[in-house]
């Protein structure tokens, strides 16, 4: 028993210190051991592989916390300015949002600009064909919002 213990802790050592100092100190001999040995060596390097690309992905990802708004009625609650068209202006006061956080764009296409640089408002109003029309143009560049 003592036999099986010693030759345990010796297999223990040899595995960690192989692991450790980036070299092997087992040669199989076989071919199902060579086998199982490339195995093992392939598949530790997907998994290096896959950690680094997460690690990566992670690093370079910007996180965007933004407010998830479902209706008029959040804006309004939460008190955000709101970019809209000329067009819409009447709606979003009719629909309970204060005149003062209506801010009126010029240019359909520029409601999403607006929203992206996030200086004049916090969230737009417009019609889904604008939306549609506005993400065609700048090549779904607001995928984001």
């Amino acid at each position: 028993l003592r036999r099986k213990r010693d030759r345990l802790a010796e297999a223990v050592y040899r595995a960690f210190y192989s692991l450790c100092m980036c070299e092997s100190r087992f040669e199989p001999t076989t071919l199902g051991g060579r086998i199982v040995g490339l195995g093992l060596a392939f598949l530790l390097i997907l998994l290096v592989c896959g950690y680094t690309a997460t690690l990566a992905s992670f690093l370079v990802v910007e996180k965007r916390v933004a407010p998830e708004i479902d209706s008029l009625d959040d804006a309004i609650r939460r008190n955000f300015k709101v970019c809209a068209h000329i067009s819409h202006k009447q709606t979003l006061i009719a629909g309970g949002m204060d005149e003062a956080n209506v801010i009126v764009i010029g240019s359909r296409s520029q409601v999403l600009e607006e929203i992206h640089l996030g200086t004049l408002c916090d969230v737009g109003a417009m019609s889904s064909e604008d939306f549609e029309a506005a993400q065609a143009a700048n090549r779904g560049s607001y995928c984001n919002l």
